[in-house]
């Protein structure tokens, strides 16, 4: 069945004369919605004819008369037209199988652009209710009670999430706990938000939107008393913390990795272990030194150090680490420190100041895992370096192919892994595993 028909605030606050329009759906852009011709239109699939309100190159559906046999009907009741519905999810009409099939045909279309031959990818999707980490809107009502949910799609509006179908279930728990109490904690403040990370020694959660500075001691108090009652492993407000029960942490490798505020996790576990095991997997028969760019707290780079060379007697690579992020790269050296690993960690802008090829000689592979922004500096260095070994992580096809272009004509993509940790939703994460002409992988 198509998306729930509801009276939408969405349709209030879109700006520009609407127009009733029969609308044909041909395609699906990059992402997830429909298009009839030039013009966007939500929670619809290819073929259906939908009528709409149309103002610009936006749509807002509001009858199927025609829909798809592929339609999958939702999983979960928060799911609706833009504006009355959750917007943690955009394509649950497309249903599991088939978003896996649009990522996979979004990826491949795209590299198609970097001028390299793409092979056959191997892909992954997630578990449902695996998500580890999501940042959740509240709203407070009159009478005091307050809502915690994922905002509606182009909308400030927080919807009231009773469940949801991809977030981890302890996530869920307690921020439905933590707004429960909202009327004794929060204070006058409208709205809030928070930042939930369930790390390897629980979560870690933080609230955004209330100033810190201005809580009294009962909700200091409050708070300390909350984060004991759901076991949190942190509570902060505004980045301050308030209950450090035990220092929130994650094991990558074996090794032991203290998790700073708002630092990046991959978003589900299961996904985080399919790229790691690509990783290791591109490892050059004799490697002895491995560059981890855009490191992070260290997701690839402890597995790499961690990881014994059987063709090295048992021995471990060196891996240089490198990252922009402080807090971050404190962290990933001192575990390394403590747990004697061959890692050196190194903070550095790669976006203003990347690695040269100078700096890259002796490196026998380069792990790149940049924002979605990617990282065409980096890759432009790279392309004169002769590293043997390259291996691409990103959330972001189109940059991804625009940097792989700059290595196209002296590397080949070995392998190719999709992972699909963003359930019904058009993100994508990939991994490339790039080897040089010189090394005979043509």
């Amino acid at each position: 069945m198509p998306p729930r028909h509801r009276k939408s605030p969405y349709r209030k606050k879109a700006g520009g004369p609407k127009v009733a329009k029969t609308l044909t759906i041909d395609r699906l852009n990059a992402g997830g919605d429909g298009m009839a011709g030039d013009v966007a239109v939500p929670y619809a699939l290819p073929g259906e004819v939908v009528e709409a309100a149309v103002s610009g190159k936006h749509a807002v559906p509001k009858h199927w008369l025609e829909t798809a046999p592929e339609r999958a009907s939702s999983i979960c009741p928060h799911f609706g037209l833009p504006g009355d519905g959750c917007g943690g999810c955009q394509m649950q009409h497309v249903g599991l199988e088939g978003t896996l099939s649009f990522k996979r045909t979004r990826l491949l279309n795209a590299l198609a652009r970097s001028g390299m031959a793409i092979p056959d990818p191997t892909v992954f999707q997630s578990a449902l209710g695996s998500r580890r980490r999501a940042k959740l809107a509240l709203k407070r009502h009159r009478g005091g009670s307050w809502t915690v949910g994922f905002r509606q799609r182009r909308s400030h509006e927080a919807v009231a999430m009773t469940q949801c179908a991809v977030l981890d279930p302890k996530i869920v728990t307690v921020a439905h706990a933590i707004a429960g109490r909202g009327a004794d904690l929060f204070g006058q403040v409208a709205q809030a938000e928070m930042f939930l990370t369930h790390t390897d020694r629980g979560l870690d959660v933080d609230l955004l939107g209330l100033d810190e500075m201005t809580l009294s001691l009962p909700q200091r108090e409050g708070f300390a008393d909350l984060a004991g009652a759901l076991d949190l492993a942190r509570l902060s407000v505004a980045g301050v913390t308030l209950a450090d029960r035990r220092t929130p942490q994650m094991d990558f490798g074996n090794l032991e990795v203290a998790v700073p505020q708002g630092s990046f996790l991959q978003a589900t576990p299961d996904g985080e272990a399919v790229m790691q095991q690509a990783v290791l997997a591109a490892l050059p028969q004799f490697a002895g030194r491995v560059a981890d760019l855009f490191c992070g707290l260290g997701t690839f780079a402890a597995p790499l150090a961690a990881a014994p060379l059987a063709t090295h007697g048992g021995a471990q690579c060196e891996v240089v680490a490198v990252d922009e992020a402080g807090p971050a790269i404190t962290q990933l050296q001192s575990a390394a420190r403590r747990a004697r690993y061959p890692l050196t960690a190194v903070r550095r802008d790669l976006f203003e100041d990347p690695l040269t090829p100078a700096e890259l000689d002796g490196f026998d592979m380069v792990v790149l895992d940049p924002p979605r922004a990617g990282a065409a500096a980096q890759f432009q260095q790279l392309a004169k370096a002769g590293v043997p070994t390259i291996v691409a992580v990103s959330c972001n096809p189109d940059s991804l192919a625009r940097d792989l272009a700059a290595l196209s004509d002296t590397y080949v993509m070995s392998d190719l892994t999709l992972v699909d940790q963003f359930l019904f939703t058009p993100h994508i994460e990939a991994v490339a595993v790039l080897r040089a002409r010189s090394e005979g992988s043509l």
